[in-house]
């Protein structure tokens, strides 16, 4: 079955780059520019006819960025001219005959490709699908995180390119994501460039390889910092960081979605001035409403879900849990895929129990089964599992690396990342008083609220216009305080 799905691949990618071909060509004329040789349009749009308050603009993404969550919110501010990406698998799209095998096939990483889709107009969205096929086909096999970096490298080049060869006008902005340094360099002076950075880039992996040196015994497999020192070859970082800080520089204004994510950039010398706050938007699903929660004193069910891995503090939610079992019932409910080696979880028999990956529609199920979520997060841009769980009532205990969304002692509980006792001491003091866990859960209800896409679209509206207009950024976060 994995020959055939591959053997698809590889014709569906040379049948898609025939047609890009065929369809993409450009013809040179006055007032064009070239990019490394490809002529691309260059007649700036007139001004007039523009509004001051309704820039235009292009988002730029590979892939299903925060499920298209900025484009969606520019085109319903009416400043979205088109969505560039690669595979996409939405109304209108030339995949859409394919959609059927995907379905049936069994292989995972294939059939979540279903999820390239989102409910923009089918006019709108401008789609690379013979790229997105041929990456898939060349990063097939590919194992080190050097060689998945050169694919990455050569195609969002390729995008780049293509994103240009088909403009026949310049927009006022184009907002792009990591991976966008060859499209902002080609466009500098034509428009603006905002990067909309979802981690902590450099920073993070710093701050990652260094846990992963204290806590090597929990990794599964070799760190691939860990191998490049042995082989002596450049780690992917050192060598990824160098395009990062050329992005950095060359953006007009960078969003970030988080305080932590500025503080990341911020460490590695990317000016203040280029940086502003913008969270991630969410709406909790209508047809789930919030459950009535049962908090019981002297216990406490603490739900973990994500990716088990160092950096999100997997290690020392078990260290502290263990440590809060000593006065209280504490036990961690863990979902989601490992990075880590399972047999340490073995030393925690009684206080963890490991569900393993679960599908989205059983994410409802497993928030009931928990009084609180925990994310101790050595580092984490924002984390909308968060607010997930607090569209249920479920109080949230964070540590102070993750996104602006737990006010300490309101909805839930803040604490120092890498602090087992701080974390052990959260969770006995919400096991000990579950009338303040009730107020807690009201609270985080309402809290949700503060991250509509209604109230982050507006936050995107006054960042496109400063940033046409160029006024200055401003970092406060519009989330960190509000009730």
């Amino acid at each position: 079955m994995v020959y055939i799905i591959n053997l698809c691949l590889h014709f569906l990618a040379l049948a898609a780059g025939a047609a890009g071909d065929a369809a993409g060509g450009s013809v040179a004329r006055p007032g064009a520019f070239r990019c490394r040789g490809i002529t691309v349009g260059g007649h700036s749009m007139s001004a007039r006819g523009r509004r001051r308050d309704r820039p235009v603009v292009d988002v730029a993404q590979i892939g299903a960025r925060e499920r298209y969550a900025v484009p969606k919110a520019i085109h319903d501010l009416g400043m979205l001219r088109y969505l560039h990406t690669d595979l996409y698998f939405g109304r209108g799209s030339r995949m859409c005959p394919v959609k059927g095998l995907i379905e049936r096939c069994g292989i995972g990483w294939l059939r979540r490709l279903r999820s390239r889709k989102c409910d923009l107009p089918p006019d709108v969205v401008r789609a690379q699908n013979g790229l997105g096929l041929r990456r898939l086909w060349r990063l097939r096999g590919v194992r080190s995180a050097a060689g998945r970096m050169r694919v990455h490298e050569a195609m969002e080049r390729e995008f780049a390119l293509g994103v240009l060869k088909g403009m026949k006008s310049m927009p006022d902005a184009i907002v792009g994501f990591r991976g966008s340094s060859h499209l902002f360099e080609s466009g500098t002076g034509r428009f603006k460039c905002i990067l909309d950075q979802i981690d902590g880039g450099i920073h993070e992996v710093d701050v990652v390889r260094e846990e992963q040196r204290k806590n090597v015994d929990w990794v599964t497999g070799t760190p691939d910092w860990m191998a490049s020192e042995a082989n002596g070859d450049p780690y992917w970082m050192d060598v990824e960081g160098v395009r990062l800080k050329r992005e950095w520089g060359l953006s007009d204004v960078i969003v970030c979605n988080s305080e932590w994510t500025v503080q990341c950039l911020k460490a590695v010398g990317v000016a203040e001035s280029k940086l502003r706050i913008i969270p991630i938007p969410f709406d909790p699903p209508p047809d789930r409403p919030p459950s009535r929660r049962d908090f019981r004193r002297g216990s406490l069910r603490v739900g973990f879900l994500g990716t088990l891995t160092l950096r999100k503090g997997i290690h020392h939610l078990l260290r502290a849990a263990r440590l809060a079992s000593e006065d209280a019932a504490v036990k961690v409910l863990c979902a989601g895929p490992s990075e880590i080696d399972l047999a340490r979880l073995d030393e925690f028999a009684g206080q963890v129990e490991y569900r393993g990956r679960i599908a989205r529609s059983e994410i409802g199920r497993f928030f009931e089964e928990c009084d609180v979520l925990a994310l101790p997060s050595l580092s984490e841009g924002f984390g909308i599992v968060q607010l997930e769980a607090m569209a249920l009532g479920i109080p949230v205990i964070a540590s102070d690396r993750t996104g602006d969304v737990v006010i300490d002692g309101v909805n839930g509980l803040r604490v120092r990342a890498g602090d087992v006792e701080g974390l052990a001491s959260a969770m006995l003091d919400l096991s000990g008083d579950p009338d303040r866990l009730e107020g807690m859960s009201a609270a985080a209800r309402e809290r949700v609220k503060v991250f509509s896409s209604t109230r982050v679209r507006e936050l995107w509206r006054q960042c496109l216009i400063d940033t046409v207009e160029g006024r200055p950024s401003r970092v406060h976060s519009p989330a960190a305080g509000d009730p």
